[in-house]
């Protein structure tokens, strides 16, 4: 799916935060012929907008020093960082 976008928003169909009605069209008919779902315009903007969210998430925690990741592939963060951030989001 965020293939699909990102081909639409390459392709100049975004108006502003989210695709034009050509891009919607594009990507749901796209979507339909890769997976055989059907989604409203409305299911792909709320997806759109919860992977814009995370992917704000994950920028933020890309930029933090001394993150790394373990063996599982999650990010391992160390009980010094999870302290500050906790103080930080009490805030």
């Amino acid at each position: 799916m965020c293939e699909l976008f990102a081909c639409e928003v390459g392709k100049g169909n975004r108006s502003n935060t989210h695709l034009n009605k050509a891009g919607d069209k594009n990507v749901m008919q796209q979507f339909k012929v890769l997976t055989g779902l059907k989604y409203s315009r409305n299911q792909f903007k709320n997806k759109w907008d919860t992977l814009k969210s995370d992917y704000n998430i994950w920028k933020l925690l890309l930029n933090e020093s001394g993150l790394g990741f373990d063996a599982s592939g999650n990010v391992d963060m160390t009980d010094e960082w999870w302290k500050r951030t906790a103080k930080v989001s009490a805030l």
